[in-house]
């Protein structure tokens, strides 16, 4: 029973020595002597697999909640079937608060790639702005 113990006790230890973090780590070797005539050894290997992030659910909206966003106050718009609130872009606009305005409640594809379409600046403030999908 003593033997079983310093064993059971030499594994407990051999496991907090690791920290209980979730890396793997090398084999560990743990010798205890259960009494003076035998010594017991103990191999453990204490491996984890890596953790991957659970990618979060990106929110969803209907045209009709992007419809209501149509003013200075709250301004959405809607570009390649993803929804961006471009309300925090409206002082900021080189062209104008007047000229953000008018992509405010509504599917503005044509118009953003008609005036931005292959810009990289203007298309990665838009990606900036980003706030879901369109359902």
């Amino acid at each position: 029973m003593r033997k079983l113990m310093a064993v059971l006790g030499a594994i407990f230890f051999a496991i907090m020595a690791t920290g209980c973090a979730n890396r793997p780590t090398a084999p560990q070797t743990v010798t205890t002597a259960a009494d003076t005539n035998q010594v017991t050894s103990i191999t453990t290997s204490i491996t984890s697999t890596p953790t991957t992030p659970v990618p979060t659910a990106e929110p969803t909206y209907t045209m009709a909640e992007v419809a209501a966003a149509n003013n200075t106050q709250k301004c959405w718009t809607v570009v390649d079937g993803l929804v961006y609130d471009l309300t925090s872009y409206l002082n900021r606009h080189p062209g104008g608060q007047q000229a953000v305005l008018k992509m405010c409640g509504i599917d503005g594809t044509a118009a953003f790639i008609q005036k931005h379409g292959g810009q990289p600046n203007p298309e990665q403030i838009l990606a900036g702005l980003k706030i879901g999908t369109l359902q």
